[in-house]
């Protein structure tokens, strides 16, 4: 008995191409029809495209590259530009930005990383959450040691009427103008 599934020869393919048959230009016969190389394997095939490097080696796709100061110092840059305010805030977290920014950017230069933009992102806007804490913290210090503070509470305290307590506030806003 025979293989159901074994191809049967047809009898009009008697194995050689039909008369005036010509391969499409750059490619040749098909194997078996007697015009194509055949090696020490069998016939020899087109091979990989050009530029295919084959797979990747085993274990993952190469080196990953360190990304994360770069990220870090994005991240710690729009946080001092929302904080910038605490001066405290502003400007202890633009300053861990423009660290993990520099060592960021360093890495990028040694081919460690490749997020350049990124760390560069993070200084630029570390440096101006520092520069705005840095702001508002001079203006909170020489505004509590003025000393005007002082004196609006005991005239407020000391005020008996509305009329009084308005005429604090102005005298108060006025000492800023000076």
């Amino acid at each position: 008995m025979t293989d159901p599934y074994e191809p049967r020869p047809r009898p009009d393919a008697p194995g050689r191409p039909p008369q005036g048959y010509e391969p499409p230009p750059g490619y040749g016969a098909p194997p078996g029809w007697g015009s194509a190389p055949v090696g020490p394997q069998g016939p020899q095939g087109y091979g990989p495209p050009p530029g295919y490097q084959g797979p990747p080696p085993p274990g993952g796709y190469g080196v990953q590259k360190k990304n994360g100061f770069g990220v870090a110092s994005l991240v710690l840059g729009i946080a001092s530009l929302v904080l910038f305010w605490s001066a405290v805030g502003g400007v202890v977290l633009g300053a861990l930005a423009l660290v993990f920014g520099v060592l960021g950017r360093k890495r990028v230069s040694r081919g460690e990383a490749d997020n350049g933009g990124v760390a560069l992102a993070g200084i630029i806007t570390g440096a101006i959450g520092l520069v705005l804490g840095l702001v508002v913290g001079v203006g909170i210090v020489v505004a509590l040691t003025r000393g005007d503070f002082g004196s609006f509470a005991d005239c407020t305290n000391a005020a008996q009427t509305q009329a009084d307590q308005d005429q604090c506030a102005r005298d108060f806003g006025n000492s800023f103008s000076r």
